[in-house]
């Protein structure tokens, strides 16, 4: 007995449905003790209606176990409100006794309250019904949703309907996929990604820091709205890398093998203990050795081919940085941003924005791109409006993109693009189609 599928079931109600399978067992029961056969031997006949019984028993479990479903969704859906109540009055009940105490002159009390207060979230609709959808079944969304599962006249919808009305799909952004829409992300920018692009998309995040957090259209993702269709796994080591990467100065284990992020709260008097292999690390020179820090020869080697090539240290991770082409504003794939002559903080000092060399290979480069005609304006003339305009508007936010078809490569991730890219309308970058939602 196929429930979802059978028609004429989907519309009757658990009365029903129990009575249907009682009937069924008392109609299996009379024909069997009509039935006769030799003693220690099972006929075709005989093996069929013992298949009939322990078929009727599992749809009986399937039916009670449903039951139950809904009652625990039922129960759910009505103490919810009065739950998140009462643990909005404990948090503010634990913040009131710290503060007493402080104010008391006593010893303050471990904060608590700022864990409880991140575990408290308030689903809105969408996500309340993703999770009904997910565990409750989605033909008993209906039963749940008195205003909206009414036909004309106050009369209950039938099931089969409240099903194709619920089943709603839209095409996924990244795979082009159509996806059920409660298996969906909504990014704040409005796109739509599914559960493995979602979590593609985190993963790459967690791999790539120039990608970290995950964005879509500048706009951060949250992992805490689209927990449902992610892994814990995946959110646990999102919070080892949120901190990882907001760390400035990272020290990692300097053991080959391990090579692990050890977090500040690991390193004691500039000493940082690996807290998976337990080997210590020097947080200055970023090696391992006892007593003072001797001096690095490989990284002083390392600076002084930095300052033969003019290239600039960034002030926050203080990894190595080559510019290739652009103007002296560095953003570094940390976040943090500087001038590429002095390495100061960005518009703290008077350096030039563009370098003369640069800014006229630039400027020679996008004219190229636009292919003016040539009657239209001289060459000289075009690279001249090129470089005022460079000068005026070096800081694009790249709002408008067109698709350009051929083979290009993106000057983001250098990656070779055979079939087409991105090209920003006011400062001409190349830029693939992730670069540009993502990166850029």
């Amino acid at each position: 007995m196929d429930l979802d599928n059978e028609p004429s079931l989907q519309d009757a109600d658990e009365h029903t449905l129990a009575l249907i399978i009682e009937i069924q067992r008392d109609d299996v029961n009379q024909y069997a003790s009509k039935g006769k056969q030799r003693e220690g031997e099972m006929s075709d006949e005989a093996l069929a209606i013992q298949m009939q019984r322990e078929e009727l028993d599992r749809v009986a479990i399937f039916l009670s176990d449903r039951r139950m479903i809904r009652s625990i969704s039922d129960a759910v859906q009505v103490d919810t409100p009065a739950l998140i109540e009462v643990a909005a009055q404990e948090v503010v009940a634990i913040q009131d006794r710290e503060l007493a105490t402080e104010l008391d002159g006593g010893a303050p009390m471990p904060s608590t309250s700022t864990s409880q207060t991140d575990q408290l979230q308030t689903l809105d609709d969408v996500v309340f019904t993703k999770l009904q959808t997910l565990y409750a079944g989605r033909a008993e969304l209906s039963i749940y949703a008195p205003t909206q599962g009414l036909c004309d006249g106050g009369q209950a919808e039938p099931s089969s309907r409240a099903v194709s009305r619920k089943e709603q799909t839209e095409v996924c952004g990244a795979c082009r996929d159509e996806v059920n829409t409660f298996e969906l992300a909504r990014a704040p920018c409005g796109h739509v990604y599914c559960r493995t692009c979602l979590r593609g998309l985190f993963e790459a995040a967690m791999t790539d820091e120039s990608l970290f957090p995950p964005r879509c259209c500048r706009q951060h993702i949250s992992p805490e709205e689209h927990c449902i269709l992610l892994t814990a796994e995946i959110i646990q080591r999102f919070d080892k890398k949120k901190i990882e990467f907001s760390t400035i100065n990272r020290t990692y284990c300097c053991i080959p093998t391990c090579s692990s992020f050890i977090a500040p709260q690991y390193i004691n008097s500039d000493i940082a203990t690996c807290p998976d292999c337990s080997a210590t690390t020097c947080a200055i020179c970023k090696a391992a050795h006892e007593g003072d820090c001797p001096n690095d020869v490989v990284l002083q080697r390392m600076l002084e081919v930095a300052r033969e090539n003019g290239w600039q240290r960034c002030h926050a991770c203080r990894a190595v940085v080559e510019l290739d082409h652009g103007c002296n504003h560095i953003t570094c794939r940390c976040g943090a941003q500087f001038c590429y002559v002095c390495g100061e903080r960005w518009r703290t000092c008077t350096c030039a924005q563009w370098h003369e060399d640069r800014l006229l290979a630039r400027a020679n480069q996008n004219v190229d791109r636009e292919q003016l005609p040539a009657e239209q304006l001289g060459r000289n003339a075009q690279v001249a409006a090129q470089v005022e305009y460079l000068r005026e508007n070096h800081e694009c936010t790249h709002d408008r993109w067109d698709k350009v078809n051929g083979v290009h490569n993106c000057e983001a991730c250098y990656e070779i693009k055979r079939v087409y890219i991105y090209r920003c309308r006011h400062c001409l970058i190349q830029a693939c189609n992730a670069c540009r939602r993502h990166r850029l």
